[in-house]
């Protein structure tokens, strides 16, 4: 009697595993693109790379620190940019001219992705001196039109060294804004 009720509950259990194992979708291979909302082709997630993007008027950091910027799935992540030159040497000014040295450097890298400052969505502004803001603000104007990116503006106690006032990062849908 024993047996042949471990016997049934065992038939039971590989039973509904199967059925359960038969009802899951199965996952897109490779050559399956992903259909979004709209009924666009997009990458499958699974397939997605992440890529190294590099400018040549932009100073790579040392091998094992980070990456100035990288792209996935058309997002490109553009690391904190602070008014270094290439030899590594901070540009002397104020907030403003620090400014427009980083957002110099964060176009030469989404044009290096493939975009343009208007991809931007997404900026964060670190300042030394808050009061400063409005110098950084005059920058920023300089360089984007129409739809502002969203901003954060944040005061912190220092940067990389005491002559580095502001470092900025931020994030563009390569191909997203208006052209």
């Amino acid at each position: 009697m024993k047996r042949s009720i471990v016997l049934w509950v065992t038939v039971i259990l590989v039973s509904v595993v199967s059925l359960a194992y038969s009802q899951t979708p199965a996952k897109p291979t490779e050559a399956e693109p992903r259909i979004d909302e709209q009924g666009s082709h997009t990458a499958n997630h699974a397939t997605s790379r992440i890529r190294r993007v590099t400018s040549p008027q932009v100073a790579e950091p040392a091998s094992g620190t980070w990456s100035n910027c990288l792209t996935v799935n058309g997002v490109a992540y553009i690391s904190g940019m602070v008014a270094r030159d290439n030899n590594g040497k901070v540009v002397p000014g104020d907030e403003y001219e620090q400014a427009k040295v980083i957002f110099a450097k964060i176009r030469n890298l989404v044009e290096a992705a493939g975009g343009t400052m208007a991809d931007v969505v997404k900026i964060t502004i670190f300042v030394t001196d808050i009061t400063q803001r409005k110098k950084v603000w005059r920058a920023r104007r300089e360089v984007f039109v129409g739809d502002f990116p969203a901003s954060t503006l944040v005061q912190v106690a220092a940067l990389a060294e005491p002559s580095v006032k502001v470092e900025i990062e931020a994030i563009a849908h390569i191909g997203a804004g208006a052209h």
